[in-house]
């Protein structure tokens, strides 16, 4: 936070595609001015500023299945990624500021928004918030949903303390008729994130809280900048959410 204070714990916000989302995310959430409370942010990225290389190496850790006609240049390393956060960028973070452990909260976009849900749907208690932005589930043949029935047990028994953000854009979801087109994953975007976020709500609203939202008149690329504050606001609330 931009204004510390003291070693009292503070959530802490894990960005995916750091390279893209820290800047406009520490920004918003450190000051403690907004209608949130501050919080330590962690962007999760790549030590490189060539844009094509970002995408080769993203496409290989935040993908559940390997797809080698959709990326030739490697993929399906989502758990060894979510792994390495999990063993080694969560100690490294705790142990050089004040984190309060039950308060962990991680955000991505496409395919980072995957990546979030399989962390979701694999190991939900790993984190205390999931915020999947437009999510890529489609990749794989939707394999990331091959985890939603076990998941879904465990949130039914009351075992699982969630609060889970699924948002999508107006504009990223083929609405025409061409069959190929509507089974391609600009036919599926919002139809997948809005039927899984209905699944999740009906689980166990009692302990599970599941929101999601659309951007008007917002594509897939434009909707990004749009989607950290309310991100942030789900996640940081300075008060109790309202249900």
């Amino acid at each position: 936070p931009q204004q510390p204070a003291g070693r009292k714990p503070a959530p802490v916000l894990y960005v995916l595609d750091g390279n893209w989302y820290f800047r406009a995310a520490s920004d918003t959430a450190t000051w403690g001015s907004g209608p949130f409370e501050p919080a330590i942010v962690v962007g999760i990225s790549y030590p490189t500023d060539d844009l094509a290389e970002v995408l080769r190496l993203r496409a290989i850790d935040m993908t559940v299945k390997t797809d080698p006609l959709m990326f030739p240049q490697g993929s399906g390393r989502c758990d060894e990624f979510l792994r390495v956060i999990e063993e080694e960028v969560k100690p490294f973070v705790a142990s050089r500021y004040p984190v309060d452990p039950a308060r962990q909260m991680l955000y991505g976009k496409s395919l980072g928004g995957l990546a979030v849900l399989r962390s979701l749907l694999r190991n939900p208690t790993s984190y205390r918030t999931y915020i999947a932005v437009s999510p890529s589930i489609w990749q794989g043949d939707k394999a990331v949903l091959a985890d939603e029935s076990a998941f879904a047990d465990r949130a039914r028994s009351g075992a699982l303390n969630l609060r889970i953000l699924i948002t999508f854009a107006s504009e990223e979801e083929y609405l025409g008729s061409d069959p190929v087109k509507l089974a391609a994953e600009d036919g599926q975007m919002i139809t997948n994130a809005r039927a899984l976020a209905d699944r999740l709500g009906k689980l166990n609203p009692e302990k599970i809280a599941v929101r999601y939202a659309m951007f008007q008149d917002e594509g897939h690329e434009s909707v990004s900048l749009a989607t950290i504050a309310r991100a942030l606001t789900f996640a940081l609330p300075d008060r109790p959410a309202k249900k």
